[in-house]
């Protein structure tokens, strides 16, 4: 994970050298604010207190003149307030004293780079890409934590008729997690520092069929699906494994209307037994206690919106509510609010 910031930092200098060069430039400055409504109480009622965050984010892509090549560069950062809690010491030298716990705030950045080649062909094409990320997370709990994706990501798409298009992708993925914690988040002053290391293995898939009703009208129904294996992702460094399952219905459409303005609404709904977390070793009280599987019934409702001022500036937004059924746990819907506002600009 040491080598990671090196490998951005040299990426990003390529990728501003590219600029100087004849290039199509994208660039996409927003502002985003996302609602969390899903903290407990040991009863499993919704209290109405989230984790809720906002900041800023630029994505850039750069295509050089005349190339099938596209190199990415993403950057955001964002604060959570969280809120203060009073409970339990836990700790028998504290006769059961209140303590006050501060949770859920923290200070959030990310950055990423990839870099994609578009191999073209009769009707279709396929554009490989391979991406590197690290999200750095400060907590105010003493929490820091460091993680590494690294990914390929594959996106294919063929046009089978003029108006019937099948497109998708395929994105396998390697995740290195690392969390150094000053003290425990916990309501025990007595716990100490913590080291704790995981490694996760995943991918994503998706299938879809576009049918163009218009030059300005065309709609999609695709099948995607997540799949995540955990490791070592116990503090206790019981090296157990947490699988995740997170099949998805997703229904896209896009409208442009008549003065300029392009709505594309989307819909996701978790099928096929819904999403499925599984826990190989569930700790209770620091011990194996055996297999437990959490389901969980996911609604997405969307809506992205833009409207081009000029051959340079185009505005963007996007809104989304998704709730969180919990089917097999005494467990109250979460519920979470994500509304982004932004500009990109096209040279």
């Amino acid at each position: 994970m040491k080598i990671v910031k090196p490998v951005l930092l040299a990426s990003s200098l390529s990728f501003v050298a590219f600029q100087a060069q004849a290039a199509n430039v994208n660039a996409f400055l927003s502002w985003e604010d996302v609602r969390y409504n899903d903290v407990y109480d040991d009863n499993g009622i919704n209290t109405g207190k989230g984790r809720n965050y906002h900041g800023y984010r630029l994505g850039m892509s750069v295509s050089p003149d005349n190339s099938n090549w596209t190199f990415n560069l993403g950057f955001r950062q964002n604060r959570s307030k969280g809120y203060t809690q009073s409970v339990k010491d836990k700790n028998p030298a504290a006769n059961g004293a209140q303590m006050q716990q501060v949770a859920g705030k923290r200070d959030y950045q990310r950055l990423d780079f990839g870099v994609s080649y578009r191999y073209r062909f009769n009707n279709g094409w396929v554009q490989p890409s391979f991406n590197i990320r690290q999200d750095k997370t400060l907590s105010a709990a003493g929490a820091n934590h460091t993680t590494d994706y690294y990914n390929m990501d594959l996106y294919y798409n063929y046009n089978i008729t003029d108006r019937l298009v099948w497109n998708g992708r395929f994105k396998p993925e390697v995740v290195k997690y690392e969390n150094n914690r000053q003290y425990i988040g916990s309501n025990n002053s007595a716990d100490v520092a913590k080291h704790t290391r995981k490694t996760q293995f995943g991918w994503e898939i998706e299938q879809g069929l576009r049918y163009l009703v218009s030059p300005n009208f065309n709609f999609e129904i695709a099948y995607n699906d997540v799949r995540k294996r955990q490791d070592d992702d116990k503090p206790v460094w019981d090296n157990t494994t947490n699988t995740e399952s997170n099949p998805q219905l997703r229904i896209y459409m896009t409208y442009k209307t008549p003065f300029g303005l392009t709505f594309s609404p989307y819909i996701r709904k978790s099928i096929f037994g819904k999403i499925k977390v599984k826990d190989e070793c569930n700790l209770d009280k620091g011990k194996c206690t055996g297999l437990f599987t959490e389901k969980r019934d996911l609604t997405r409702y969307a809506l992205r919106a833009q409207y081009q001022i000029n051959n340079n500036v185009t505005l963007m937004a996007e809104y989304y509510r998704e709730n969180v059924k919990f089917l097999n746990i005494d467990k109250e819907t979460s519920k979470q609010n994500y509304l982004r506002l932004g500009m990109r600009f096209t040279f």
